[in-house]
């Protein structure tokens, strides 16, 4: 558990576990725990930060940021939105989320922490974790801002600028933004109430929730204890009766972090460049067909005529795989990773 230990204490600690997990309370700071809650596990305690295609043009990808139970991103709340609603319906599952975080703390403090203080401490985290799922309006899901407006609305509270910035920083990528350049934000009501909780709400609330988002996040990838835990919270919740073979998980962990490095292996075995080119000439014919078929149509009017043939011209071809997968030292580029295999 030892390494599960270290990512708490760089992510600005969990002060829930005691004084083992190396919390400071006037040093932390959400938005730099924020970031390195993202360099250390790929994932977001209350905002989530991507690169996708701009639903209202496929041409362009843009910077999106969406609330923690989206579709469009990873969920990482706790309990879904529905428990924390209607918390007297859902009563005995919410105890048994508290119970998950308080035989998580026992796995890493060793029952080396204040038995009054756990209490206080996870009803705190619930509360917060409730009012993430209070926020939001999807009546306003797609709004692209500049990242000078997107501040505005926050009172200039928070510069996103510079935690995007920050994060591309950190993950090593070129990527730079500018206080003029769009950002889509998904559910700005979300973003403006959660701004203000969070500069409102005490630092040891925020630290345990973002702690806490951590362990759910890593601690079945570390002890068979952490995974029993983890298996008899999901059988509360979906009533599993066997939990995932080791090895499935780990395959799980490698594809969902890794697609690509398992495409080209599937592409190695199973696909030939002749099949590949085979399906690329019939989106081309099916294509060629529609030209002529849009072209010659006289119940079309010119406008609607030239906009069917401009979008059928602008349509992308994507067979099987990216050209780029079969290069290696591209797809090490795009991991960031670096060639072990002659030396392992």
């Amino acid at each position: 558990m030892t390494p599960l230990i270290e990512a708490l204490k760089s992510v600005g600690g969990w002060p829930i576990m005691g004084q083992s997990c190396g919390y400071n309370d006037s040093e932390f700071d959400w938005k730099d725990a924020f970031v390195k809650h993202v360099m250390t596990s790929k994932s977001s305690p209350v905002f989530v930060l991507s690169v996708l295609t701009d639903s209202k043009d496929n041409v362009v990808k843009r910077i999106h940021v969406g609330i923690v139970y989206s579709n469009f991103s990873k969920p990482t709340l706790g309990l879904s939105r529905d428990y924390h609603l209607n918390p007297e319906g859902y009563a005995s599952k919410i105890r048994g989320y508290k119970k998950y975080i308080l035989q998580s703390v026992n796995l890493l403090a060793a029952n080396n922490y204040n038995s009054t203080q756990i209490n206080d401490d996870i009803d705190s985290l619930l509360e917060f974790e409730t009012k993430l799922a209070q926020f939001s309006d999807t009546s306003i899901y797609y709004k692209p801002i500049t990242f000078e407006t997107f501040n505005e609305l926050m009172n200039n509270s928070v510069d996103w600028l510079n935690i995007t910035n920050t994060v591309y920083k950190e993950l090593n990528e070129t990527i730079r933004m500018k206080i003029n350049d769009v950002v889509v934000v998904e559910d700005i009501y979300y973003y403006i109430n959660v701004t203000q909780l969070l500069t409102t709400t005490p630092n040891r609330v925020i630290a345990n929730y973002f702690g806490w988002k951590l362990v759910m996040n890593l601690g079945s990838h570390t002890t068979k204890q952490f995974r029993d835990i983890r298996f008899k919270f999901n059988q509360l919740f979906t009533g599993v009766e066997k939990d995932v073979e080791l090895w499935r998980s780990c395959t799980a962990s490698i594809s969902s972090q890794l697609p690509y490095v398992l495409s080209r292996l599937y592409v190695d075995k199973h696909f030939t460049q002749s099949d590949r080119q085979e399906a690329l000439n019939y989106i081309r014919d099916v294509k060629k067909a529609y030209y002529e078929l849009i072209g010659g149509n006289d119940w079309l009017d010119t406008n609607t005529r030239y906009r069917a043939l401009n979008k059928l011209k602008n349509m992308k071809e994507f067979v099987g795989y990216p050209d780029w997968v079969l290069t290696t030292h591209k797809l090490d580029n795009y991991y960031q990773l670096k060639h072990q295999l002659d030396n392992s």
